[in-house]
């Protein structure tokens, strides 16, 4: 699983991206299973009668029935900052944490934006300094 099957999911290239990759896609968010009922929550990616049945490694979803969400369109924007080779657990890992930075406000310690902290931490290239914080 590599950064580039996000760019093939967006072009639309399904044959190249290993059906673990949507798996893997929904449950951190980014994806959304159109099929999704109480009925198949915990085996919607083995679509079979008994999921007793089912072979544990067997992944059997089609792509059509798999919705882009909104922070799809953010995990696609970090691609260009990553290795085409490189893991995609960690873009996705960088985008929950810049996602959630955003709700995040702003640091009382440094004054600015978490958001900005984190995108400086991840993507910034700059050098970290080191800061002794202050009780009062």
């Amino acid at each position: 699983m590599r950064v580039v099957d996000i760019s093939n999911i967006a072009k639309g290239s399904f044959n190249l991206v290993h059906k673990k990759v949507g798996v893997l896609l929904h449950d951190t968010g980014f994806m959304r299973y159109r099929k999704l009922t109480c009925e198949n929550f915990y085996h919607w990616w083995y679509e079979a009668e008994d999921p007793l049945k089912a072979r544990k490694n067997l992944f059997t979803y089609d792509w059509a029935d798999m919705d882009l969400t909104v922070k799809f369109d953010f995990l696609l924007s970090l691609a260009k900052h990553h290795s085409q080779k490189e893991s995609i657990y960690k873009i996705i890992n960088n985008s929950l944490n810049l996602l959630a930075a955003g709700q995040d406000g702003i640091n009382v310690i440094t004054g600015r934006r978490c958001y900005d902290e984190v995108w400086e931490k991840y993507y910034g290239r700059g050098k970290p300094e080191a800061r002794q914080p202050e009780l009062f």
